[in-house]
């Protein structure tokens, strides 16, 4: 993500060479890398001995494996989860299965021919998924850009990139039918006083918010937004001005929490915009057009609050939406449906690989009987490029 002023300090790491993040061994931040370059000082590095660095493959899926999950985990210590640290010596004083050397060869054989199986059906369920969700866009699109009557006359809306839309809506900036559009609170969350949810991007999902994943904050963090008059409320629409740009939510809840300045709080005019179809209105693809159209920023791109004010909503009058609001939740049901059949696959698909991957590589499922081919270099790149991508999308997750 950005250049460090200076190496001095960093680790030398070799291909083949261990690294652990030593505050997240317990939730598999550990790897055995498969480049030669620098590794922060933060991290550990560890060197197999000589007759087992030909098969470093069997201990990266060995370590990173459930089995060795608990393992990690109870000779992590410290107070909060998140701040469980595996020394050097807790580490190094750990039992490790190391099976005999054709054993070993045959089990990586096997966990490779395993991943090419496995990620040709995840990137299937993926691409099933992705043309769900632009069927979704385009159900979103029809219904909020002409409405649900086929035959209304249509009118300019003045917007080249808009078109035309249906003569009986009005066209506004959003900041002319909100009572308020500011962004979120700009105080870090304080984990030491865990009492009020903290909302991020990462906790927006299709409109809902998840309040249970999300982590904790201060009563500082709170107050903050109280002061500012920032603080959410029920039928407050959020929108991701960083990170994931245009994800959005709806607060359907009295509840206290805080919002990171990461998201956007608009406040709709109620009785002139329903919360429900000025949502929709943001998802909708033209829109997410125009926001991408405005970002800045050559690293983490971001769209300003003051932009988000300019930008213009076309809306019909207030039963109209709410028939709109209607129709689009039926209509989605069904691809929504298929969409959590499908990622519930994928979940099971991973949890069955990663159930093998453990019994094979704690020998409770003997695969050397098996006649596999090696793996040539070309699939093993399908097999790492497959990894990258779920690996980008994590992160942008993250962050």
């Amino acid at each position: 993500m950005f250049m460090a002023e200076s190496y001095i300090g960093h680790k030398i790491c070799w291909k083949g060479d261990l690294v652990v993040n030593s505050l997240w061994a317990w939730a598999t931040g550990l790897g055995f890398s498969e480049y030669q370059g620098l590794v922060s000082s933060a991290y550990s590095v560890y060197r197999l001995y000589s007759e087992y660095q030909d098969d470093y493959l069997y201990f990266h899926y060995l370590l990173r494996s459930s089995a060795y999950d608990w393992e990690l985990t109870v000779r992590s210590k410290g107070i909060w989860i998140s701040r469980l640290q595996l020394t050097d010596e807790s580490f190094l004083d750990m039992p490790i299965i190391v099976p005999p050397n054709d054993e070993r060869k045959a089990i990586v054989r096997f966990i490779h021919h395993l991943d090419l199986k496995v990620n040709k059906l995840i990137k299937a369920k993926k691409k099933q998924i992705e043309l769900l969700n632009e069927q979704k866009q385009a159900i979103i699109h029809k219904a909020v850009t002409r409405g649900l009557d086929p035959t209304v006359p249509l009118k300019p809306s003045g917007i080249e990139w808009l078109g035309d839309i249906p003569s009986s809506y009005q066209v506004l900036p959003l900041k002319k039918v909100c009572n308020q559009i500011t962004d979120g609170s700009h105080i870090a969350p304080d984990r030491n006083e865990e009492i009020y949810p903290f909302v991020s991007t990462v906790d927006l999902t299709d409109g809902d918010i998840d309040f249970i994943n999300c982590i904790r904050t201060s009563t500082t963090c709170y107050e903050y937004l109280v002061r500012t008059g920032c603080k959410p409320k029920l039928g407050d629409v959020l929108f991701s001005k960083d990170g994931s740009v245009g994800k959005t939510a709806i607060v359907s809840t009295n509840m206290d929490f805080v919002v990171a300045s990461s998201l956007i709080i608009i406040t709709p005019y109620l009785r002139v915009l329903n919360s429900s179809y000025l949502d929709l209105w943001l998802r909708s693809p033209k829109i997410k057009e125009r926001v991408e159209s405005l970002m800045h920023g050559a690293g983490l791109r971001r769209i300003s609050v003051e932009k988000i004010t300019r930008l213009p909503i076309a809306f019909p009058i207030l039963d109209i939406q709410v028939d709109i609001e209607k129709h689009v939740t039926e209509t989605l049901s069904v691809p929504n449906s298929d969409i959590n059949r499908a990622s519930c696959e994928i979940d099971l698909i991973k949890e069955y690989r990663n159930r093998l991957v453990s019994d094979v590589v704690t020998g409770q499922l003997d695969v050397r009987h098996l006649d596999l081919p090696e793996i040539e270099d070309t699939m093993l790149e399908a097999i790492d490029s497959a990894g990258e991508e779920e690996e980008e999308v994590n992160r942008e997750e993250e962050m």
